[in-house]
């Protein structure tokens, strides 16, 4: 039963990081990806929480894998690439003032800070010949 529910949230849980993770990538906007970060922080502890009990119950299957010599290789080979990656992130800063301002500015979309809606105008409180949304009038004619 563990290992039915695990995979289920297994499998959840990367379908919530990968896609998150892809739209971010492929949608390469700053303030997409501060809306989505949260959704993409959520799938991720669900999905580290999802590893964890399923390398506790299949530990011993693992041990049996890794003693291959090709799989303890790939394996370290990606470790390698993991440690890489790391690296060249430690090793490129960020200025501090704007870290700053992008940590405040992600601290407030995750507080729902950012998320306040505009406040409808009445018409009444508007000047005379403004109306709240454009009317076909408005409209940009085509060369007319």
């Amino acid at each position: 039963m563990m290992r039915r529910l695990t995979t289920s949230v297994l499998l959840v849980a990367f379908v919530g990081m990968a896609s998150s993770g892809l739209m971010m990538l492929v949608v390469d906007q700053p303030s997409f990806t501060m809306r989505l970060h949260p959704v993409h922080k959520v799938f991720g502890i669900l999905l580290v929480a999802a590893v964890g009990v399923h390398l506790f119950t299949q530990a011993a299957t693992l041990r049996r894998h890794l003693k291959a010599p090709v799989a303890r290789s790939v394996a370290g080979l990606v470790l390698t690439l993991l440690v890489i990656c790391y690296a060249l992130a430690w090793m490129n800063p960020v200025a501090p003032e704007s870290a700053q301002q992008l940590d405040d500015m992600a601290r407030r979309i995750e507080s729902g800070e950012a998320w306040v809606a505009p406040q409808a105008v009445s018409p009444a409180a508007q000047p005379p010949g403004l109306s709240p949304q454009p009317s076909l009038c408005d409209a940009p004619s085509g060369g007319r």
